[in-house]
């Protein structure tokens, strides 16, 4: 049983001149830290609040100092609202913030909102039940894609209606205009987890089980130009059992795709309560790359990359295991317990995790100082957590199941340099550099230590590789960030 809260469900190189480095190093300290506009942490509540339906919230860039910005109201078809945020958030092209809901709207229908930070509007978009051919329940958030547009899936609905199991589905958010993407056929669970935009364009996901005439939980890719599904390996296993929303998968510097998935009934199952693996998609193989113990938990929440680690956490129940955050090193394949869940912290994570500089940030469903759960960061130094929000039902909220969105826009469309800095791996590098773990559509530039500019691009994803193969051996800074080329 887990530990429940107690409420209701380039260009080439070119010379300056010593005086115009300087001028340009002023500039791009002016650029980074004063005409653009404050960084923010951007939170969400599955419950509690004004209304009792849940909230979002936005806190300063540091973590601190969260204030109730939205609460849902869960109305008729009157005044469609929503409730029951879940999963990641996504940032526009235009600024507006995307999520979903699981429940809320006409006849608890799910909805897929936004809400504008330069107005403070919240708008309800579409509503899955409306028109339950074209899906219904999301249980994962939604992602951009590297052509602007908003994706993401459901485990039911679609084209077989309340037989459905699923679909994949994008939002255009110049128009707001819902497509049905792809079509699940069979029976029971459809994909469960946010699609992972890779390297290669393709979209991944896995999906619970018992779909596409399958007994078993998949791991799959979609192709949103041709909407082409591709089954790329099973499981073999009934059933893939996630409380609402399975771990996002990630991309690593090596290419590879790594994830996890939960085995039923939870822990105690026969052959452990889960695996953490890998995807090499260049030559389609997967690896087992560790199985979970009973004492080491059930593994929820999200996973992360940072510096050639991949961190993740588990969930306990009252017999075995409280939970623990958890780190595994992909070049030695070692996998080790960095601390046990606090339920004066918070346990049950659901919620992904993510960087705050050279921190863990993330949030746990349960426990804190009322049992409706928490904000953390967690120092990978010290291995030691700092709450930064206890949520108190009827003020801020209960139960976050989203994952925390780092937010920093401009009006005029073009996110900024961040002020935490990027993470660069390898470092030092020879001949491929990767910028990790930062937001879509951020600008680079790289300049030598005089200052002068080297190249500069735009970052397309999460992962984002740079040749620096014709680089001079020697020091370089990507934005504010220092790397070193062999």
């Amino acid at each position: 049983m887990f530990f429940w809260p107690t409420f209701d469900m380039p260009t080439a190189q070119n010379p300056f001149f010593m005086k115009n480095s300087l001028l340009i190093i002023a500039l791009f300290m002016f650029t980074a830290t004063g005409c653009f506009a404050q960084a923010s942490l951007w939170a969400a509540a599955t419950t509690g609040g004004t209304n009792g339906y849940g909230t979002i919230l936005k806190g300063d860039s540091t973590g601190h100092n969260f204030t109730v910005v939205h609460n849902f109201a869960k109305t008729d078809s009157s005044n469609p609202d929503g409730s029951f945020p879940v999963g990641k958030m996504a940032v526009a092209n235009n600024g507006v913030i995307y999520f979903v809901t699981e429940l809320g709207g006409v006849a608890d229908s799910c909805t897929i909102c936004k809400f504008d930070p330069a107005t403070n509007t919240f708008t309800m978009i579409y509503q899955f039940y409306a028109n339950f051919y074209a899906g219904g329940v999301p249980t994962a958030g939604i992602i951009k894609g590297s052509d602007g547009l908003l994706y993401g899936a459901t485990p039911n609905g679609g084209t077989l209606g309340s037989s459905g199991a699923g679909v994949i589905y994008s939002v255009d958010p110049a128009t707001d205009t819902y497509t049905d993407l792809y079509n699940f056929s069979g029976t029971g669970t459809g994909p469960n987890s946010e699609l992972l935009q890779a390297s290669d364009g393709n979209f991944y996901g896995i999906v619970g089980q018992c779909t596409d005439s399958a007994s078993s939980a998949l791991l799959f890719s979609f192709n949103a130009s041709t909407r082409q599904y591709t089954t790329l390996y099973n499981f073999n296993v009934s059933n893939v059992n996630y409380f609402q929303r399975a771990p996002a998968l990630v991309q690593a510097p090596n290419g590879k795709i790594y994830g996890v998935y939960a085995s039923a009934p939870y822990i105690g199952a026969l052959n452990g309560p889960g695996m953490l693996f890998s995807y090499d998609i260049a030559n389609n193989h997967f690896t087992d790359l560790h199985d979970f113990t009973n004492v080491e938990g059930l593994p929820q929440g999200g996973l992360v990359i940072n510096n050639g680690n991949i961190y993740g956490e588990t969930a306990g129940d009252s017999t075995h295991t409280i939970g623990q955050i958890y780190s595994y090193n992909i070049p030695n394949s070692l996998y080790h317990a960095l601390a046990p869940l606090d339920s004066a912290i918070g346990v049950t994570p659901v919620g992904g995790l993510g960087m705050l500089g050279d921190e863990l940030m993330g949030s746990f469903l349960a426990g804190g100082l009322y049992n409706n759960g928490s904000l953390f960061t967690f120092n990978l130094t010290s291995n030691t957590f700092t709450k930064l929000l206890d949520f108190d039902s009827p003020f801020t909220g209960a139960g976050p199941m989203c994952d925390i969105l780092k937010y920093d826009f401009t009006t005029t469309g073009i996110a900024p340099v961040t002020e935490t800095p990027i993470a660069l791996y390898p470092n030092p590098a020879n001949n491929m550099l990767y910028i990790q773990n930062a937001e879509p559509n951020t600008p680079y530039t790289i300049t030598n230590v005089l200052g002068q500019v080297i190249s500069h691009g735009t970052i397309s994803g999460s992962l984002q590789p740079i040749n620096i193969s014709q680089l001079a051996a020697g020091t370089y800074l990507i934005n504010n960030t220092r790397f070193v080329k062999e």
